[in-house]
């Protein structure tokens, strides 16, 4: 099976939101992002031994796929790997059983089959492939749940430092010059809506 990152998945809503954010926290002097971890899944069909090195591949093919977008967005501090955690976790079988209980299409009646094939124990590849005989007889699996499970989550690792937005407006109006430049700048680009009403050692650092 594939795991390689689609031009169009970098579109999606999804990517689309989380690019947005880490462009606005570049200008944010209160967020600092740490690091960023990249979990891979696959599916439960199939055998152990392949999906557990897909799951691998699909965490690198999504960091390329994200520092590319990095490099187009000119955020360059997250281009370096080494800012990057990746993790493999093979097959999703909880989020299988979640999946598979979302589904209004598949009978319940199936949905139990599934889940005591599941829940038989005992050797992996035997409940592998249990499933990708069912599979076979139940294609809404693969239409609707399947697809769902072979993925690469991201999730970006920050901390909030220094003043809450509130208190850099505060500090702004009493006692500005205790602001540093990024502070300031952002309180008032960001911040304040009326100018006015922040002292010029605060509009300074904007000249």
């Amino acid at each position: 099976r594939k795991h390689d990152v689609r031009a169009t998945e970098t579109k999606e809503s999804d990517i689309v939101d989380l690019l947005t954010w880490v462009k606005s926290a570049q200008s944010n002097p209160k967020i600092k992002i740490n690091s960023i971890s990249i979990i891979g899944y696959a599916s439960p069909d199939g055998e152990e031994a392949i999906n557990n090195p897909l799951s691998k591949n699909r965490t690198r093919s999504a960091r390329t796929a994200f520092i590319n977008l990095m490099k187009q967005n000119n955020i360059l501090a997250l281009t370096d790997t080494n800012n990057y955690v990746l993790s493999a976790k093979g097959e999703d079988l909880p989020g299988f059983k979640t999946e598979l209980t979302k589904s209004t299409t598949i009978k319940q009646e199936d949905k139990d089959l599934f889940i005591r094939v599941l829940g038989m124990g005992g050797n992996n590849d035997k409940e592998e492939e249990e499933i990708l005989a069912l599979s076979k007889s139940f294609t809404q699996l693969e239409k609707e749940v399947f697809p769902l499970l072979r993925r690469a989550e991201i999730v970006v690792n920050y901390t909030m430092e220094g003043l809450t937005d509130d208190e850099l407006k505060a500090t702004a109006m009493s006692s500005p010059s205790t602001l540093k430049k990024e502070e300031a700048i952002y309180t008032a680009s960001k911040l304040v809506k009326d100018l006015n009403d922040c002292t010029c050692s605060v509009h300074s650092y904007l000249l």
